[in-house]
């Protein structure tokens, strides 16, 4: 299924955007996501030898002479914290190039974590959420409240009618600290970013922030957004362009296919080095292309969660 956003945003749609994807994406589960999440009967599953007894339905085994015990959807206290990445460069595309297929990076991410938090919320999960970039503009408590939910979503909203030219740059290595410093217990840590690293040293220091994450058990997924067509496979035309820093770099005019090659070597060893360590310290990564993979982000969520439950 694909969905389609609306180029031009209608202050107060994003909660009902996000309930009318998410729902569609649940439904074509083959497989309820939802075992685990309430104190009501599920399913009948067989009695294995020296399992407890507690949950054995008797009265199916008087009509069917079989054990089987009742499994049950059970309560869960979860905490779950999203954090988003508005640094400058999360505004790629510009605003006046996104299209109604191709949302920039910070809509996208936007877009995610409102269909995640319907998710939380469905599954009675506390839920907070932070918006960064060289310091925090917004950090939430942690909850699982109606009214919680509603302040997250119109926090969100007004993020999503900004248009700028020039923001400063995220510092995702101390943001990571600070979370794993003030999250007191074991946590679900989603973050939203593009992961870009100006040199070998900011890297470093982002790697380190992971080991900082695992030491403390928190369990953390890197969704990195990216416009794969452009910023993945640099396919801009042939003809000179002037490219223009939302950091505040400055301009810089290229022809794209000379530097092309370059530009790749020197993105595929990021990767590489990326997606080591964070295999390394257990941390799960979502490279998401902010065309098309919403769902990916969903799916990756429920994987997850399902592991840790």
């Amino acid at each position: 299924m694909e969905y389609v956003l609306p180029n031009e945003y209608v202050f107060g749609s994003l909660e009902w955007l996000s309930k009318q994807m998410m729902d569609g994406f649940i439904t074509g589960q083959h497989k309820s996501p939802y075992h685990g999440f309430s104190v009501e009967f599920s399913e009948h599953k067989m009695y294995n030898p020296g399992e407890s007894t507690r949950h054995i339905d008797w009265k199916l085994y008087g009509k069917t002479d079989r054990l089987y015990t009742k499994r049950y959807e059970e309560e869960t206290n979860l905490k779950c914290r999203i954090l988003i990445d508005t640094s400058g460069s999360m505004f790629f595309p510009r605003k006046e190039e996104v299209s109604p297929v191709r949302p920039n990076k910070i809509q996208f991410s936007l877009f995610s974590a409102a269909m995640l938090l319907q998710l939380f919320r469905k599954q009675r999960d506390a839920f907070g959420l932070s918006l960064f970039d060289e310091t925090f503009h917004f950090e939430s408590d942690m909850a699982s409240t109606r009214t919680h939910h509603r302040f997250l979503m119109n926090t969100m909203e007004t993020w999503l009618q900004q248009s700028v030219t020039l923001r400063p740059k995220a510092r995702i290595a101390e943001g990571l600290h600070r979370v794993a410093d003030t999250q007191s217990k074991r946590s679900l840590i989603i973050i939203f970013s593009d992961f870009y690293c100006a040199d070998e040293e900011e890297e470093r220091q982002l790697f380190e922030a992971f080991q900082h994450i695992a030491y403390n058990k928190h369990d953390l997924v890197m969704v990195q957004v990216r416009d794969h067509k452009t910023e993945g496979m640099l396919e801009l035309g042939t003809q000179p362009l002037k490219i223009v820093g939302m950091e505040g770099e400055g301009e810089l005019k290229i022809t794209p296919e000379e530097v092309k090659s370059a530009y790749l070597e020197r993105s595929e060893t990021f990767q590489k080095n990326f997606s080591s360590h964070c295999l390394q310290y257990g941390i799960d990564l979502v490279d998401a292309d902010i065309q098309n993979d919403y769902l990916k982000v969903l799916q990756s969520l429920l994987v997850k969660r399902q592991k840790i439950r």
